[in-house]
């Protein structure tokens, strides 16, 4: 499985820790079916492993602890 993250703001301090290197991981926004669909979700995955959807919001490896 893979995380669902609901409710996550960089501007508020939120932050997602992954572990090894961040050039690990890719992230890849999307409109699509998870939570608001008028809104950009954030898909995280390690090659063609899902890691975690950010439902309703961008995330940035600068979003990111390492």
């Amino acid at each position: 499985g893979y995380a669902t993250i609901l409710d996550f703001s960089a501007l508020e301090g939120d932050r997602i820790q992954l572990g090894g290197s961040i050039g690990d991981y890719q992230f890849r926004t999307n409109r699509s079916s998870y939570g608001n669909s008028n809104l950009t979700d954030t898909v995280i995955t390690r090659g063609s492993d899902y890691i975690a959807v950010v439902h309703d919001a961008v995330v940035t490896a600068s979003d990111v602890f390492v």
